[in-house]
């Protein structure tokens, strides 16, 4: 089936579905619709980007920069080469935004209604919210890890389905986790790191512009929320692009790549490798994920 006939069959589905949705009274279905548009449709318009960024890095050896691998890619394969593995991120997604927001929804209920008159129950909810987001991470790694190799054009997966005949060994339970979950140690370290980061960068900024205008943190808004959601890209993207470089070559390369090896000679190399594209992502995907949030929500009749 041709990939525009797809989409065709897919957009109808989805706008029969949404019809049926909206006119339902189960919660539960119009908070997953909701959630999962959103993610998909975030994933989806940030897609380029990431293969960009991850192209980038995956070739960081050759010290190529962002530009030339936008170049090469629209050279060989057109503005759809830009798209190369999106079949993957969509069913990422559906699983990730479904998962993530049915459960961190009903977690952070019970967290405010636990915590309710203390100041920290934001705090709270978010440091839950980033354990939820790893835990999940577990379930659709395969998935990440297969779309990063995609992305680096270095194999020739054709869908999912491929991907997962190729990596999985039929002799061994054992050896197929193992190559399904190649690089999940670095990747883990690095969502939790840029977490980390994000979190205590963006809360400093917000409390400086909220000071700077004599608001609460929370009365941060409009463009001053925009300039927070910009530092605190810029902030994380920076301090984390050598970890995310690292992880990307685990996860394409697995043990060819040594910890030792790659901090020691290559370290220098990997901290500037794809950082416009990994700054770009950083300061808007938030942004546009919680417009979109924000957008079905409403569409739907549910609060995200």
């Amino acid at each position: 089936m041709k990939s525009w006939l797809k989409a065709l069959s897919a957009t109808g589905a989805f706008g029969i579905f949404s019809s049926y949705t909206i006119n339902s009274d189960k919660q539960f279905l119009k908070f997953a619709c909701s959630s999962v548009t959103a993610q998909v449709l975030s994933d989806v318009m940030f897609h380029p980007i990431v293969l960009v960024n991850s192209n980038t890095k995956y070739n960081f050896k050759n010290k190529v920069k962002t530009y030339e691998t936008v170049k090469r890619v629209y050279n060989n394969y057109g503005l759809k080469g830009f798209y190369r593995g999106v079949n993957v991120v969509v069913f990422a997604s559906c699983i990730y935004g479904l998962s993530y927001y049915t459960i961190y929804k009903k977690v952070k209920e019970n967290i405010i209604k636990y915590f309710e008159g203390d100041q920290n129950k934001n705090i709270i909810a978010y440091a839950v919210a980033t354990i939820i987001a790893e835990l999940i991470l577990v379930i659709t790694y395969p998935f990440d890890m297969i779309t990063t190799r995609i992305l680096s054009f270095s194999v020739n997966y054709k869908n999912l389905t491929d991907g997962l005949s190729k990596i999985v060994d039929h002799t061994s339970i054992f050896k197929s986790i193992r190559n399904l979950y190649t690089g999940i140690i670095p990747t883990y370290v690095l969502y939790s790191c840029n977490s980390v980061v994000f979190f205590v960068s963006f809360e400093m900024f917000r409390d400086f512009m909220a000071k700077r205008k004599g608001i609460l943190s929370e009365q941060v808004s409009g463009w001053d929320y925009f300039y927070t959601c910009c530092f605190t890209g810029i902030v994380s993207g920076l301090l984390t692009n050598s970890l995310e470089v690292y992880a990307i070559q685990k996860q394409v390369h697995g043990d060819n790549i040594t910890r030792s090896l790659f901090f020691n000679s290559e370290f220098l190399f990997s901290m500037t490798s794809g950082i416009s594209a990994r700054m770009f992502y950083t300061m808007f995907y938030t942004i546009v994920l919680l417009e979109n949030l924000h957008i079905f929500g409403t569409f739907f009749g549910v609060r995200l």
